[in-house]
């Protein structure tokens, strides 16, 4: 077990929460654990933040700056106040400087939130370089205001359905079996079940692509030269939704989205009461985190197709030839990057090819691209390193190959965490 869970919802509140962090970082230095630390962290305390950010060191701990909204009247609707811009700016900038990862949190379906709005709000997180970007359905909690208040679903006509809550269901010797489910918002007076649809493909563009710093080089790059970030995920998604390689995948994802919905609680509950749909869930055909799954699964499946698609959709965009021959090196270095990152014998397999820049020296840096173009192609060698290996095969055997267990074991280790390191 690599990981330390700190069951606070708002770590970095006290000077008490930075000498922990100390006393963290002595364990890491003294015994190597944990190598990942994972709370919810305060947003209005950026100065503890940083300080907890440079104790514990890069990679360490994701600093969460959760918005839910960036629409001032949907934060009305549900009292909230936000994190500043200027203050997030500032501790993504601190961070920035230490490599250190920052997280931030969506949900659909709030009061008052459009279609439009919830996609600027998703476009402001990429342009403010959130490193990770998780976006939720609404869900109605009990003993919440919002679930328990009437006029607030009559006011914002909220429809509502049940699913089951995510691997949360069992089937034990001698206590027997047991469901735990859940109420979603699914469409409100301001978006209806297909604008829901629509967001929910760009949900998962955000997760394959953007979340966990994965394909970070593109976006760095669409960021260096200036241009339109918005254009720039839709021109992507366009070109994710319409690829023939993925249309298996990204049909499932869309007939489970719909079809794990239930008008009622009674109605789930009496579809698994039979025999052969209660056991889809214990085999994994149904009641998985589909977010999770389909990411899994567009990993193991078609990690290399992604480059491609990442590549097509920036080079669509490109001003110029010369923009482009950075492009097709920024191609060749991810291929790199995922080719055999999964394989069983990827400790013995190698792989190289001739780059024009120095992608891996240039990702860690804040000068342009251009400051790191090599005289000439110079060939570069990708493995798999032993400690790496270890790690990842500790996870493999805790929780399984397959996509369930690849979701899960990716919300304990980034993705990026995972595929291939440049020799040095």
């Amino acid at each position: 077990v690599e990981n330390l869970m700190i069951a606070a919802p708002n770590f970095g509140m006290y000077p008490t929460d930075v000498e922990l962090a100390e006393k963290i970082a002595a364990l890491q230095k003294s015994h190597g654990y944990p190598g990942t630390v994972f709370s919810t962290t305060a947003k209005n305390r950026k100065d503890n933040l940083v300080k907890i950010s440079k104790i514990l060191g890069r990679d360490t701990m994701p600093i969460y700056m959760s918005v839910q909204s960036m629409t001032p009247r949907v934060l009305e609707n549900i009292n909230r106040k936000n994190i500043k811009i200027e203050d997030m700016l500032y501790v993504q900038r601190e961070l920035g400087k230490n490599l250190s990862p920052t997280k931030s949190e969506l949900i659909l379906c709030l009061p008052g939130e459009t279609l439009k709005t919830h996609i600027e709000s998703l476009v402001e997180l990429i342009k403010l370089k959130m490193d990770q970007i998780v976006c939720y359905q609404l869900m109605l909690l009990d003993g919440t205001e919002m679930k328990s208040s009437e006029e607030a679903r009559a006011e914002f006509a909220f429809e509502t359905k049940f699913r089951v809550l995510p691997r949360s269901f069992s089937d034990i010797e001698d206590l027997g079996r047991s469901i735990e489910t859940e109420e979603i918002v699914v469409a409100t007076k301001d978006i209806d079940f297909n604008d829901n649809l629509k967001a929910r493909q760009l949900h998962l563009l955000t997760s394959v692509f953007y979340s966990g710093k994965v394909f970070r080089g593109f976006f760095k790059l669409v960021h260096e030269c200036g241009l339109d970030i918005r254009e720039f995920v839709f021109t992507l998604l366009e070109t994710f939704i319409t690829d023939k390689r993925l249309k298996r995948l990204f049909d499932g994802f869309l007939n489970e989205t719909r079809g794990e919905l239930f008008d009622s609680e009674a109605a789930l509950m009496e579809h698994y009461s039979k025999e052969e749909n209660f056991k889809k869930l214990l085999d994994g055909t149904a009641g998985a985190n589909l977010m999770h799954k389909y990411t899994s699964l567009l990993y193991m499946e078609k990690s290399l197709a992604l480059v491609d698609i990442i590549t097509e959709a920036v080079v669509t965009l490109a001003p110029d030839e010369f923009f482009k021959e950075k492009v097709m090196d920024m191609k060749a270095y991810y291929r790199l990057l995922f080719k055999d990152f999964l394989s069983p014998k990827r400790k013995e397999l190698l792989s190289k090819d001739a780059l024009l820049y120095d992608i891996s020296a240039w990702l860690d840096s804040e000068e342009p691209l251009d400051s790191f173009r090599f005289p000439e192609k110079k060939e570069v060698t990708f493995y798999t390193p032993e400690e790496q290996f270890d790690m990842v095969e500790g996870y493999f055997e805790r929780y399984g190959r397959d996509a369930q267990a690849f979701g899960k074991i990716s919300t304990r280790i980034w993705i990026s965490e995972m595929m291939r390191k440049e020799a040095s």
